[in-house]
C-alpha cells in the first residue's frame, strides 16, 4: 500500500469508499504490512479496491476542475456583458428608431414610408452583405474571452434603404430613384451546449437561448459594399400616378403579376417595373408630387427646379385604352357569368377566336382574371385596374 499512499491518502479512502470497502482495504493492507502474501482471491479484491479508489479520486478531481471551469464561464459572461451595447432591438420599429437616432436627417422619409419595400428582391442581398460584419463582431467578442467554444449567437438584420431622386433623360424626361443601403444588425450571444473532458471524465455543459449579452450596430454603405438597383420612372408616369391615374396618358399596364405592375411608356425604350408599395408611395405624393419629394428630402433644390421646368412641357397623351376596349370591358363586367368562347364572341360582337384573343389580352394587361371550368366555359372577373376604367 506504499505506492497507494504516495498518491492516495488513508483519508481519501475513508472519504471516497463505502465503510465496508474501506475496512476491507485497510485489513488487506495491514496483512501486506506484516509481510504476508495475499492469496489470489484477496489480491484480486485488493487491487480492485485500489482501482475503485483511484477512479473515485480522479472523478473528484475532474469535478473540481469542472467547477473551476464553470467559474471561468461566469467570468466570460461578465466580459460579454461589458461588451454589450446595452441597446435591445427586437422589432422592425425599434430598429427604425435606433437608426433614426443615429441619422435624424432621414426621419421624414422613414416615418412616412418604408423604401425597403420598394425593391423587395434586393433585401436578401443586403442581409447577405451584412453577414460578414456580424460574424466579425462575434469573432471579436470571442477573442476577448477565454472559452469561446461555450458560446454561440443569434442574429437579426433589418435592411434600411434611403432613396434620393435625380433627373435623367432617357428618350423622355425621367426621375431616377437611387438607393443607399444600411442595416441595423443585432447579435445576441448565448450559451451553446458543449462537452469538455477532464482526464477520463467528460462533462456536458448545457446551452440556453437566453441572451447573455446583445450588441446592436448600424452597418453603413462602406461596410456593406453593395449598390441596390435603381428605379427609373418617366416623369409623365409619376405625375399621372400622383394624380390618381393608374394608367396615365401614354402609359399602359402590360403585365400585372405577384404584386408588380409592368408599364410600357411612349418614348421610353425599356419596360417600367413598379411594385405595389412603390406605386402607393407615388400616389400618396398628392397634387404637387415634386414638391412632396423635395419636402421628404429626396429631391434637392436644383433637381426640383429642373423637373418643374420639364413638367411644364411634358406632353400628356390620349389614354392608351381605346373607347372600344372600355366598352368591351363594360360588357364583360355586366355579364358576370361563365360562357364559352363562342358565347363571349356573340356578346362582344366578334368571332370566337377574336373574343378569346381579346379576353387573353385583357388578362395579360391586368384588367381581368379568367377562371376556366372543366366543361370548357370561362368566367371573366374584373380586377381593380379594370374597374378603374368603368368609373
Amino acid at each position: 500500500m506504499e505506492d497507494w499512499k504516495t498518491q492516495l491518502t488513508q483519508r481519501d479512502a475513508y472519504r471516497l469508499l463505502s465503510k465496508e470497502d474501506y475496512e476491507t482495504l485497510e485489513s488487506l493492507e495491514e496483512t501486506r504490512r506484516r509481510g504476508f502474501t495475499l492469496n489470489p482471491r484477496a489480491e484480486t479484491i485488493y487491487f480492485r479496491l485500489l482501482d475503485k479508489l483511484e477512479d473515485e479520486k480522479g472523478k473528484e478531481h475532474a469535478e473540481m476542475l469542472a467547477a473551476e471551469y464553470r467559474e471561468k464561464l461566469k467570468e466570460d459572461e461578465l466580459k460579454l456583458v461589458e461588451l454589450s451595447s446595452g441597446v435591445a432591438v427586437s422589432t422592425n420599429q425599434e430598429a427604425l428608431e435606433f437608426f433614426i437616432g443615429a441619422y435624424p436627417g432621414f426621419e421624414k422619409i422613414l416615418r412616412a414610408h418604408n423604401p425597403a419595400n420598394w425593391i423587395p428582391g434586393c433585401l436578401p442581398k443586403i442581409k447577405a452583405a451584412a453577414e460578414g460584419g456580424v460574424e466579425g463582431i462575434f469573432d471579436y467578442f470571442m477573442d476577448e474571452i477565454e472559452n469561446p467554444d461555450a458560446f454561440s449567437y443569434n442574429k437579426t438584420i433589418w435592411p434600411i434603404l434611403i432613396p434620393v431622386v435625380d433627373y435623367i433623360k432617357k428618350g423622355i424626361d425621367c426621375l431616377e430613384f437611387e438607393f443607399t443601403a444600411y442595416t441595423v444588425s443585432v447579435i445576441e450571444v448565448h450559451h451553446v451546449e458543449h462537452k469538455k473532458s477532464f482526464g477520463a471524465w467528460v462533462f456536458t455543459f448545457p446551452g440556453s437561448e437566453k441572451p447573455i449579452s446583445n450588441y446592436t450596430d448600424i452597418f453603413d454603405p462602406g461596410t456593406l459594399n453593395m449598390a441596390p438597383p435603381k428605379i427609373t420612372v418617366p416623369l409623365r408616369l409619376l405625375l399621372g400616378l400622383a394624380s390618381g391615374e393608374l394608367q396615365p396618358g401614354g402609359c399602359e399596364v402590360i403585365k400585372h403579376k405577384d404584386g408588380v405592375l409592368t408599364y410600357r411608356v411612349e418614348g421610353f425604350e425599356a419596360e417600367v417595373i413598379l411594385p405595389h408599395d412603390f406605386i402607393a408611395f407615388l400616389m400618396d405624393l398628392g397634387e404637387e408630387p415634386l414638391k412632396a419629394l423635395q419636402e421628404l428630402g429626396l429631391l434637392d433644390d436644383i433637381t426640383f427646379k429642373i423637373l418643374e421646368t420639364k413638367r411644364e412641357v411634358t406632353p400628356i397623351e390620349t389614354p392608351v385604352l381605346r373607347e372600344k376596349d372600355k366598352e368591351q370591358l363594360r360588357i364583360i363586367a355586366e355579364m358576370g357569368s361563365r360562357s364559352s368562347w363562342g358565347g363571349w364572341g356573340e356578346a362582344l360582337g366578334m368571332s370566337r377566336q377574336g373574343a378569346k384573343d381579346q379576353l387573353l389580352r385583357f388578362e395579360e394587361r391586368g384588367l381581368i382574371e379568367l377562371e376556366r371550368s372543366e366543361n370548357g366555359e370561362t368566367r371573366a372577373i374584373m380586377t381593380p385596374l379594370g374597374q378603374a376604367y368603368l368609373v
